[in-house]
């Protein structure tokens, strides 16, 4: 969907080395203040915030990495709860949120993907976690989902992925990961309030003709 890889990128184009992955400090999904006047640069990011993000209709400028309060600037996923109260801010509760609501597949064949879908990447003991699963301390990881990322097309990916990255989010082959992915979500997608000026065709974005 052209709108939702347009708002992606903005975190990459115009977030660039603002941004950096960190997990342990809240992005604007989850901060309770904003993130531009409480954090110091470069700001925090995860694979699953720039996913949450997204999902939510906002941009980086629209977000309060910017901003003092998140707004909505195009289509955006319903999520059944306010963005922040979403199970949406780990890779493998986002993945159970659309295998909840029937969104989510198992991937057999690359070519059946499409621009936007989301994808998930699964690995034996996700984030070293086994040892707190077994002591009953944490939730064992649905799918065993460490990584998300969101397809551009073409083989390509836009991620966030670690403080070896070269920005906060960036652009990568999805043969670097292949051997990993396993599940994929093709979101739901509806039109910001008062700016339903395109709709979606066969899971793609068409402008509307308001020619009288």
């Amino acid at each position: 969907m052209t709108d939702m890889v347009h708002r992606a990128r903005t975190f990459m184009d115009e977030g660039g080395t603002s941004l950096v992955w960190d997990a342990t400090r809240r992005g604007p999904g989850l901060s309770p203040t904003p993130v531009h006047s409480t954090t110091t640069t470069p700001m925090p990011i995860t694979c699953s915030h720039l996913v949450g993000m997204v999902l939510a209709g906002w941009e980086y400028q629209s977000t309060t990495y910017v901003q003092d309060v998140n707004k909505r600037t195009g289509w955006y996923s319903p999520l059944g709860l306010e963005p922040h109260r979403a199970p949406i801010w780990q890779a493998h509760r986002c993945a159970h949120h659309f295998w909840r609501r029937g969104r989510l597949w198992l991937v057999e064949d690359t070519t059946t993907l499409r621009t936007g879908d989301v994808l998930f990447f699964s690995q034996h003991d996700p984030e070293s976690t086994w040892e707190r699963v077994r002591a009953r301390s944490l939730r064992p990881y649905f799918g065993n989902v460490y990584h998300t990322a969101i397809y551009l097309g073409g083989g390509r990916i836009l991620q966030s992925t670690g403080p070896s990255s070269p920005t906060g989010v960036w652009e990568a082959d999805l043969s670097t990961l292949e051997s990993t992915l396993t599940w994929a979500a093709r979101p739901e997608w509806v039109p910001p309030e008062h700016t339903s000026l395109s709709v979606l065709v066969d899971g793609l974005e068409s402008p509307v003709d308001t020619t009288l």
